[in-house]
């Protein structure tokens, strides 16, 4: 069976598409690399990730992303919080 390839265009004005665990996309003209995709995620720039870029592209993609764990967080603390 071939291997189907999807092609796809990020734009400046829309959101990104999704960050999967593999790539399924070969963005159009090129992939994003891994420092791109640190920062679509939210991840600090001094943040190391280690591995093959397939390995660390599948820890982005697997991941809970900081800005959205700090949100989450955020909110269950205030539940906590007394009145």
């Amino acid at each position: 069976a071939k291997d189907i390839v999807h092609y796809a265009k990020s734009s400046f004005n829309k959101p990104c598409l999704t960050i999967r665990k593999t790539n399924p996309w070969r963005i159009y003209p090129r992939h994003f690399t891994i420092d791109e995709l640190k920062k679509l995620a939210s991840f600090p720039d001094e943040f190391q990730f280690t591995g093959s870029v397939e390995e660390q592209w599948s820890r982005i993609g697997n991941a809970v992303m900081p800005n959205q764990m700090k949100a989450i967080a955020t909110h269950i603390s205030s539940l906590f919080q007394p009145i």
